[in-house]
C-alpha cells in the first residue's frame, strides 16, 4: 500500500494482521480464538535504509501509529514487525510518500 500526505501533517496507518494469525480452539470455552501477538515493532526507513526515529513515536504503537514530518517528494518505508504467541514472525511494509501539494 503506499500513503501520501504532506510534511506538516501526521496521520495513522493500520496493518491488518488478522489474515496471518492462526485459529485455535480454547478448550475453557469451546470456542476458535485467533493466536495472539507478543510485540510489534514499528519502523520508518528512508531510501537509504536508515532509520527515521523522528517520524514515529513508538510508544504510541497500539493498533495503528501516528506519523509525521519526513521531507517533501521523498518517499519512506513503514515496516511493522510483529511475533505471535505461536512465535511466528511477520515483516509488514507500506510506502509513505510526502509531498507538499499545497502552497505554503
Amino acid at each position: 500500500n503506499t500513503f501520501v500526505m504532506n510534511q506538516y501533517t501526521s496521520g495513522y496507518i493500520w496493518f491488518s494482521v488478522q489474515n496471518l494469525l492462526s485459529t485455535r480452539f480454547a478448550t475453557y470455552n469451546d470456542r476458535a480464538n485467533y493466536e495472539e501477538l507478543l510485540y510489534a515493532k514499528v519502523d520508518v526507513l528512508n531510501s537509504g535504509g536508515a532509520s527515521q526515529a523522528g517520524m514515529f513515536d513508538q510508544n504510541k504503537t497500539r493498533f495503528g501509529n501516528g506519523f509525521g514530518g519526513g521531507s517533501d517528494a521523498t518517499n519512506y518505508q513503514i515496516k511493522l514487525t510483529i511475533q505471535t504467541t505461536q512465535n511466528q514472525v511477520f515483516g509488514l511494509t507500506a510506502t509513505l510518500q510526502i509531498r507538499n501539494q499545497l502552497p505554503a
